[in-house]
């Protein structure tokens, strides 16, 4: 299950989320199975984030760093929604 601190964190605000990121760069953080329908996570920086299993509904990934971040088996994630995001190393195995 994801951690519930980080999930908070990321849906409150992104500025916050990635200061927090910028502060702790040996942390992995762990979404897995999020439920992030609907967020908005433009100019997030999820590189390297545990996203597997997560539903991406309607978020917005727009601009958003998702360098090596694992997507393996996450729902409905919205591939529209991707525009200018850095996805090199991105997961997806199983995506839908």
């Amino acid at each position: 299950m994801a951690n519930p601190e980080q999930v908070q964190m990321l849906l409150r605000s992104v500025e916050e989320w990635n200061n927090w990121r910028k502060d702790n760069p040996d942390v992995i953080p762990d979404l897995y199975q999020a439920s992030l329908c609907q967020a908005n996570l433009r100019e997030a920086d999820l590189s390297r984030v545990n996203l597997r299993e997560a539903d991406l509904q309607g978020a917005d990934l727009c601009h958003s760093n998702l360098r090596g971040a694992d997507l393996r088996e996450a729902n409905n994630i919205p591939w529209n929604n991707f525009f200018g995001a850095q996805v090199w190393g991105l997961n997806t195995d199983g995506a839908t």
